[in-house]
């Protein structure tokens, strides 16, 4: 049984002869596999291709979003300042929540808030980190108080 490994290694072999030219038969042959194997694999490099150049929009689309969104809070919030009484301020408040409950629901039709919210939770493992470095600055006080007061007991040991 071929591990994930290897088969990563040759999908990284076969990428790189089938960019040379090379027909999938010569490859099959170079590599002592079947053709069909090959074939597989062109299939699962072509799937992540597809699945990269998917993330890539996907990510520059939502790029685009943000940034007319940035803008358009920005206008808000002039508007805001601008204003000269209260009915023009809570306007342009309403303005602003319609403008982060579009964002919102434009994240959630994307499948954004959804993939959020099935990532673990990492705060467990950065509290955790946390207590660490407190505990490592603790120990580092308590060292340095330790020698200060023994520098302090000599200071009034040598003058007693």
């Amino acid at each position: 049984m071929v591990s994930i490994i290897q088969a990563d290694l040759r999908r990284q072999k076969v990428k790189h002869l089938l960019a040379m030219g090379i027909p999938t038969v010569r490859i099959a042959g170079q590599l002592g596999v079947h053709r069909h194997t090959i074939e597989r694999d062109i299939e699962a490099l072509k799937k992540d291709i597809m699945e990269s150049i998917h993330k890539d929009a996907r990510r520059d689309m939502l790029l685009q979003i943000e940034a007319r969104r940035s803008l358009m809070e920005q206008y808000y919030w002039r508007l805001y300042y601008q204003a000269d009484n209260l009915g023009g301020r809570l306007s342009v408040l309403k303005q602003v929540q319609h403008l982060f409950m579009d964002w919102v629901g434009i994240l959630d039709k994307l499948g954004v808030i959804e993939e959020i919210l099935s990532e673990p939770p990492d705060w467990k493992k950065e509290e955790e980190e946390f207590r660490k470095r407190v505990l490592r600055v603790r120990e580092k006080e308590k060292k340095r108080h330790e020698k200060h007061r023994e520098k302090e007991q000599l200071i009034q040991g040598t003058t007693v």
